[in-house]
């Protein structure tokens, strides 16, 4: 099938955001024909002739007036047009010259990405991603529309890291300010949770593209993770993976993240008292018996205090597994001392 390409016009004084954003067309297949051109001066005879079925406008290094006369000249076009806008402009003429990305960083990847989505997005609301596929009418209708979904998603993905980032920041913002002793440490367990959500989050937005997730690998990439927030050196305590199950499904992966990273959290924090004599050592395996997958983790410390019953458990690391256990992974939790403290998820796969 042969996909004929959506014009789009560049007008930008950066090479390195124009390479930038043509690079991300080209990761995202996106079929697309990029026409460059410097952004002063603006002329709109030249832009009509090229009939651009889109326009995306870099403000990044021209000024003020510039932008202006050039976004009122090609707004007359009635072309859908993205504007990049640097943080300089005062938010007026921010405004004025909406619709657009975010604040422009030349180094953010993060906006080049947004940049390349909201593309996609005025495309297929103008109805212009139905003209490039050359099949019937209703097939055309009908892949335009998962497209159009698959893409929407993964704006949604985006925007969630996005948000869990912005509301780090506010509680590390609002730490400053607390004397308390007792209330600082429930900011800061509470931000270490959420950069943990952030984190799963984002490997699962990796396992988007991949369709399945390395166990082994995401189980070192939380650890990493808790070695860091919780300043313990990966040498003092040993880290053992094991696994029969070398990719985990997908539709499960972000609740039984958490679930490990809670576990991961409590043997690193809880299980060696300073008095600990020997080898620090955590375990995790991941097997599959039957039609039921075992998740053990397990350390060589203190284990539990006498009489621990973790369906009674006050802290709310082991509140928040158990919902996760029984709720979502429709599993059964096991917790006890063997050499150590272990603790056993038993879920259906």
């Amino acid at each position: 099938m042969n996909l004929q390409p959506v014009k789009v016009l560049f007008l930008s004084s950066s090479s390195f955001v124009t390479d930038k954003v043509r690079e991300r067309f080209i990761d995202e297949k996106f079929v697309v024909e990029l026409n460059v051109s410097d952004i002063a001066p603006c002329n709109t005879e030249n832009v009509i002739s090229l009939k651009p079925d889109l326009i995306i406008l870099d403000f990044s290094k021209c000024e003020l007036t510039e932008a202006l006369l050039c976004f009122e000249k090609l707004i007359t076009l009635h072309t859908p047009i993205i504007s990049i806008i640097p943080v300089k402009y005062l938010s007026n003429a921010r405004d004025f010259i909406y619709p657009g990305t975010s604040d422009y960083s030349p180094v953010c990847e993060e906006c080049i990405y947004d940049i390349v989505h909201i593309a996609k997005r005025l495309l297929f609301s103008n109805k212009l991603y139905k003209r490039t596929l050359g099949i019937s009418s209703l097939e055309n209708e009908i892949i335009g529309l998962k497209n159009e979904k698959k893409f929407l998603l993964k704006e949604v993905y985006h925007r969630v890291g996005n948000l869990l980032q912005i509301v780090c920041s506010l509680l590390e913002l609002e730490l400053r300010n607390i004397k308390d002793e007792d209330l600082s440490l429930y900011f800061e367990s509470s931000i270490t949770r959420i950069r943990s959500l952030s984190l799963i989050h984002s490997i699962y937005m990796q396992s988007m593209k991949e369709g399945k997730v390395d166990f082994e690998k995401y189980a070192r990439s939380l650890a990493e993770h808790q070695y860091r927030i919780h300043k313990i050196s990966p040498s003092s305590v040993k880290l053992d993976i094991i696994s029969e199950i070398n990719f985990f499904n997908q539709d499960k992966i972000f609740g039984f993240g958490l679930i490990v990273n809670e576990l991961l959290s409590n043997s690193l924090v809880h299980a060696f008292p300073d008095s600990h004599r020997g080898e620090k050592t955590i375990k995790i395996s991941l097997k599959k018996k039957e039609n039921k997958i075992e998740l053990e983790v397990r350390d060589n410390g203190k284990g539990f205090p006498p009489g621990f019953n973790v369906l009674q458990a006050s802290t709310l690391g082991f509140k928040l597994v158990n919902i996760l256990v029984e709720m979502q992974m429709k599993g059964k939790l096991i917790c006890k001392n063997d050499r150590g403290g272990l603790v056993r998820v038993v879920f259906p796969c």
